[in-house]
């Protein structure tokens, strides 16, 4: 081994173990992010990430290169279990990543010059189209999704109207800051008079739609589902397209493969077979899980003085916490500081346009209980209102050291 081989070898390991260290030392409310279970990662397969499985259409055997004939069985048995626990005529596992579907479906489906409405920033929407269309990729007019900023929610009226005056290309659904289910029925059925596509962005709530805590989006009439593989629904990185009919799938896939896809990263393909089968034992009780937690922990910062964004329907009926603040940036540098691992939103006016995002999923994915919450909360409390306590930082670590076991998977049994 030359030197140079072994320096390099060093300086990765020590920049991994410091990264590790880390973050086994912090609490992640990260709201997009979440873990494996061992039973799924044993079969994310580098074997796998050596080769190539390109195929046009939706005909998984119509490879392009040969060597695939076992691979073939493995993405077919993982889109049809896609397919069922989703109420999917189609889907699709060649994106790798939610935005790299969502943009697809975009430069798929519309034409230069199309009109697209989407939720805009303060809603939480991820406005691919806008993204799209700035970067000068695919010209096209963007409007906003009509939103209720006081409820907290997609105005449906206003939504309807526009789309029946506007007569858009395409309307995108579904935010970053998702907090409860958004009724879908009379819009899709605006959006079929006006022969609108409707996209629903599930790439939050893919999980809680799995686990039957979100209704199936399919079935209250969207055209197609777009979402990533890895946050609520914690899985490998990744993307997945679900369709409603062939056809609904059938009119983007030029712009996916191979437009932006060509070889789409095999090795995760038999890790989601076993998502899929973990979903199917364990994920009514994970996502009704998730929602318990984060009611509770609203409920208790609302306590404590920390303001929530709070409607009718209450904090939220989903992974997600919204904190109300002053400034959001110092607030979640003065979070993490302590350990505590959130990220800056921006919220409408009538929540004073400042917050904080928390997400639950990884901490109750690691067993966090009913029990804990006020603690948790008490935590978070006083690292915003007090940071420089030089206690907090063992506190979190502390309450981190009762979270090493993964639950809602098949080794926790």
């Amino acid at each position: 081994m030359t030197n140079d081989w072994l320096e390099s070898c060093t300086w990765i390991e020590e920049a991994l173990q410091r990264h590790q260290t880390y973050r086994r030392q912090t609490l992640n409310l990260i709201a997009s992010e979440n873990i494996m279970s061992d039973d799924v990662a044993r079969y994310y397969s580098l074997e796998l990430g050596h080769r190539y499985g390109n195929y046009e259409g939706l005909n998984v055997r119509d490879r392009k290169y040969t060597g695939n004939r076992y691979l073939m069985d493995l993405e077919e048995r993982a889109l049809t279990e896609a397919c069922s626990l989703f109420h999917a005529g189609v889907a699709d596992l060649r994106a790798l990543s939610g935005h790299v579907a969502g943009s697809a479906a975009i430069m798929g489906l519309c034409d230069s010059g199309d009109l697209v409405l989407e939720l805009d920033r303060v809603a939480g929407g991820h406005r691919l189209a806008s993204k799209l269309s700035d970067a000068r990729i695919i010209q096209l007019r963007v409007e906003s999704v009509p939103f209720d900023g006081a409820a907290f929610q997609v105005n449906i009226e206003a939504t309807i109207k526009k789309i029946k005056t506007r007569r858009p290309r395409l309307v995108i659904l579904g935010s970053s800051n998702y907090l409860f289910p958004t009724p879908l029925k009379d819009i899709a059925n605006a959006c079929a008079q006006t022969q609108t596509t409707l996209l629903m962005d599930a790439s939050h709530i893919l999980g809680l739609i799995a686990g039957g805590q979100f209704p199936q989006p399919l079935d209250d009439g969207a055209n197609l589902i777009i979402a990533s593989t890895h946050k609520t629904f914690c899985g490998p990185q990744g993307g997945i397209i679900l369709g409603k009919t062939d056809a609904d799938v059938q009119r983007m896939l030029p712009a996916l493969y191979p437009g932006l896809v060509t070889n789409h990263h095999l090795m995760r393909i038999p890790a989601v077979i076993a998502l899929l089968s973990e979903w199917r034992a364990y994920g009514q009780q994970y996502a009704r899980t998730m929602v318990e937690n984060a009611i509770a922990l609203a409920d208790a910062l609302e306590e404590l003085g920390i303001p929530t964004v709070r409607t009718a329907q209450g904090a939220t009926k989903s992974q997600t916490i919204l904190l109300k603040v002053t400034d959001s940036k110092q607030a979640v540098t003065r979070l993490e500081d302590v350990g505590i691992l959130t990220g800056a939103v921006e919220l409408p006016a009538e929540h004073g346009g400042a917050g904080i995002r928390l997400g639950v999923q990884e901490v109750t994915r690691m067993g966090l209980q009913s029990g804990q919450i006020d603690e948790l909360a008490k935590i978070i409390c006083d690292a915003l209102e007090d940071p420089t306590n030089k206690k907090l930082p063992s506190r979190v670590q502390a309450f981190g050291a009762t979270l090493q076991e993964m639950h809602f998977c098949h080794s926790h049994e």
